[in-house]
């Protein structure tokens, strides 16, 4: 997320969620959105500044991880961001600090040169570290999931009790709406 007075620019973006691979569950976080039908649960701290943000979604592809960027430019990890303007209420006074979008990767980051066709217990999911309330460890859960439209499909973003996040964009794109953090997708609805 990012303050959106900001457009974005500079240091101002910060992580609310990641997830990658459940090593117990032997589960990509995409093969847990798939099995709930295009939703995902995410939690957003509690003493999140109220106000209007960016709020920046990203799915990173992998199966062509394994070949190093800086040595074969047209391998590697592939990067499917989208952004959407939500607005916080019931939150507190904090924005966290942040970081710059270019500039959160680098080809060699563990999570980033993985190889996901030889035998792994765990991902390291890449990208600045992951915020959490500094006043409380309790979070309220936000529900994103896709609703029909006609030839656009609309996607709402709504938070649970004590802190409200409203938001709903549309993607004309074809196959799928990506919601925040590395290795998450929302389906398109028909």
């Amino acid at each position: 997320m990012a303050p959106l007075e900001s457009n974005g620019q500079g240091d101002v973006w910060f992580k609310i969620f990641e997830d990658g691979y459940d090593p117990t569950a032997k589960l990509w976080c995409v093969d847990k959105i798939r099995a709930n039908h295009g939703k995902i649960d995410v939690k957003l701290p509690s003493d999140i500044k109220d106000g209007d943000y960016l709020l920046r979604t990203e799915v990173i592809a992998l199966q062509e991880a394994f070949a190093d960027y800086a040595i074969t430019p047209a391998n590697g990890a592939q990067y499917y961001p989208n952004c959407a303007q939500v607005s916080v209420s019931g939150g507190g006074n904090v924005v966290p600090h942040g970081y710059a979008i270019p500039g959160i990767y680098k080809s060699s980051d563990p999570g980033i040169h993985f190889n996901i066709y030889v035998a792994y217990n765990s991902y390291p999911i890449p990208g600045p570290p992951l915020y959490t309330s500094g006043s409380d460890t309790a979070a309220y859960s936000a529900s994103i999931a896709p609703t029909s439209g006609n030839s656009e499909s609309m996607f709402t973003a709504s938070i649970g009790t004590g802190l409200d996040v409203s938001s709903e964009f549309s993607s004309s794109q074809d196959g799928q709406m990506e919601v925040f953090a590395p290795i998450i997708s929302i389906p398109r609805s028909n």
